[in-house]
């Protein structure tokens, strides 16, 4: 059976300081953090198709809708920045909620995203400039849906994921340790 998933990269509005969105979010905690229960959407409402060539079409699997989530803080000379990677049970959903293969699938999604996050801290943790800061969110969140789309066309005719896109996943978050705090204060 072929498994597929398509990203919807949610972004949060960048303000001063930007409102918590009121609806639920499970927040990256570790590679494995995702389990049937989190995706709560009963169906995607219609059967969702997906290009791959001039006649063909393959239905998705499973949908995983994921984001980052950004604030600043300004007092005086003090920075403080806080992103975290979440995703949103209730718009997310699981074709076979016994599948093992779609739930790996969508959790390397959430991965990728927290990989993203930990990029972004990373990049963050020098510069105190609000403007600077957005320009590095936006350009980021770009990148990110680019590599979601890199790990979708990879995957159209495969099941799970492919062992060097788990490795890539591991070195990744292993190289990013030290930004793995979601929290992030300038020096």
């Amino acid at each position: 059976m072929i498994r597929i998933a398509l990203l919807f990269l949610l972004m949060v509005s960048v303000s001063f300081k930007t409102d918590r969105s009121p609806r639920e979010q499970v927040r990256w905690t570790s590679v494995t953090c995702l389990s049937k229960n989190d995706f709560r959407k009963t169906s995607p409402g219609r059967p969702i198709k997906t290009k791959t060539g001039k006649r063909t079409y393959r239905m998705l699997e499973g949908f995983i809708n994921t984001g980052i989530a950004y604030s600043f803080e300004r007092t005086g000379d003090f920075v403080h920045y806080e992103l975290y990677a979440f995703m949103l049970p209730d718009d997310s959903w699981l074709l076979d909620r016994d599948d093992p293969e779609t739930l790996e699938h969508e959790q390397a999604h959430f991965n990728i995203t927290e990989i993203y996050a930990r990029k972004m801290r990373s990049r963050l943790s020098r510069v105190k400039n609000q403007e600077a800061a957005k320009r590095i969110y936006r350009q980021l969140m770009d990148d990110l849906q680019r590599k979601q789309a890199d790990f979708d066309r990879y995957h159209e005719r495969e099941n799970g994921v492919a062992p060097e896109w788990k490795k890539w996943i591991e070195g990744s978050l292993k190289e990013l340790e030290a930004f793995k705090d979601t929290e992030v204060i300038p020096v």
